[in-house]
């Protein structure tokens, strides 16, 4: 098909069909001007309540000068507790030892099993994806057994393909709102209980930690697909149920405190003002 008189930039979408070239970059300008009218973008600012705990097993070096400092047990873990815990795992530890004799031992033990956040050059950094994931649960707690649009999805499907984060990486500023975290706010000593084929066992794990951090990322969604009322209500409970690790603990609560339309991503260079 020849088009005579026509810049490239002229070109109706409806006119685009099969065995028409496009000029070079016609159709990065056509996406582009598509774009806004498809997606509609959000940028959502949260706060953690508390210390949110880094899930990423890390080697024991890169928090050695945390464990020197803070080798202290969490509320509520008491020295009987801890004695028993040690003897079970097969190390000798009697109930009249004192706190520091016993931390020596949990930090031999726990080094080995140091969980923390992920990092580059600029800060420490959760992964796009657990926010994916808190969505996707919530969403399916909140909607299970509902059918939602002209194909009748399940609302876990409906949202998976309809909500998006355009980012990998979330990064962590500090309560301030305008510095990034470089390194955690401390490393934190839990005794956990599982259960499984030997019956009931007890271990302790260190976690590092961030206390009362800011998150900001950008939400991608199809125009008029999802009501700004179901975010609300995905949100309130996403802070409710958390983010990230030991959320089965009750860690990871968190408040949106910034929720905003923009016509385009923020540049993730730039903190929170």
């Amino acid at each position: 098909m020849v088009r005579k008189n026509t810049e490239p930039d002229e070109i109706a979408l409806e006119d685009v069909k099969d065995g028409f070239k496009l000029e070079p970059g016609q159709f990065l300008k056509m996406s582009e001007e598509r774009d806004a009218s498809l997606f509609v973008y959000y940028e959502v600012t949260l706060r953690f309540r508390e210390r949110l705990y880094g899930g990423v097993p890390k080697d024991p070096k890169i928090v050695e000068a945390w464990l020197a400092k803070n080798t202290g047990f969490n509320d509520g873990t008491t020295k009987a507790m801890v004695a028993q815990t040690l003897r079970e795992r097969g190390v000798e530890a009697s109930d009249d030892m004192t706190i520091e004799e016993m931390n020596e031992l949990v930090k031999d033990m726990a080094d080995k099993k140091v969980n923390g956040f992920k990092s580059d050059t600029m800060s420490l950094y959760i992964e796009a994806r657990q926010i994916i994931a808190a969505i996707k649960e919530s969403t399916n707690i909140l909607w299970a057994g509902e059918r939602w649009g002209p194909t009748r999805k399940g609302p876990r499907s409906y949202v998976a393909e309809r909500v998006y984060i355009p980012a990998s990486k979330v990064r962590l500023l500090k309560p301030d709102g305008k510095t990034w975290y470089t390194e955690p706010d401390g490393v934190e000593t839990n005794l956990v209980h599982t259960t499984g084929p030997a019956g009931r066992v007890s271990a302790f794990t260190r976690s590092e930690y961030v206390d009362g951090a800011i998150v900001k990322f950008p939400i991608k969604a199809l125009r008029g697909q999802l009501e700004v009322q179901r975010f609300v209500d995905l949100f309130l409970h996403i802070g409710e149920n958390g983010i990230g690790a030991a959320r089965s603990q009750g860690k990871g609560k968190c408040d949106v405190i910034g929720w905003e339309e923009v016509e385009e991503i923020a540049d993730e260079t730039l903190p929170v003002t």
